[in-house]
């Protein structure tokens, strides 16, 4: 399916330009904003190229992850998840670090197994949903 970006919503325009320019980095040269400029005329000449790698800036936190969701014009997840990811990020961070004070009961592992897989699931939808939607389309 070829797609032109003329087609796009603003959502999706933003999206694609801030992945090309990364405005977290504070780049002011010259020809810095040349090689943006000219990539950018060069992206938007042809057809949509939706990248399937993610830039979830750190740890894919419950707010990081739907405000990912969002800038893609996707059904966000959920609040329900915000605790048990909260654990589950700070379980991960703590070995990740060096950490082995902190008890791992199985009951934790069986938790988080079946949070994975529910966010999963729910992100699955959310996607399946979105492309058939159409939500990367501009709106009549």
């Amino acid at each position: 399916m070829d797609i032109c970006y003329d087609e796009l919503s603003g959502e999706y325009l933003a999206y694609q330009t801030d992945k090309i320019c990364a405005f977290k980095d504070s780049r002011k040269e010259l020809r810095v904003i040349k090689e943006v400029s000219v990539q950018l005329l060069e992206t938007y000449k042809g057809t949509v190229n939706f990248d399937t790698k993610i830039n979830t800036e750190s740890n894919a936190n419950l707010a990081i992850t739907n405000n990912l969701l969002r800038k893609l014009s996707l059904q966000e997840l959920s609040e329900k998840y915000q605790k048990a990811l909260d654990k589950l990020l700070f379980f991960r961070n703590s070995i990740a670090h060096g950490e082995d004070t902190i008890p791992i009961e199985q009951k934790d592992l069986d938790m988080f197994g079946l949070l994975v897989q529910n966010i999963s699931s729910d992100l699955t939808l959310s996607i399946l949903d979105g492309s058939a939607d159409r939500v990367y389309l501009k709106t009549a």
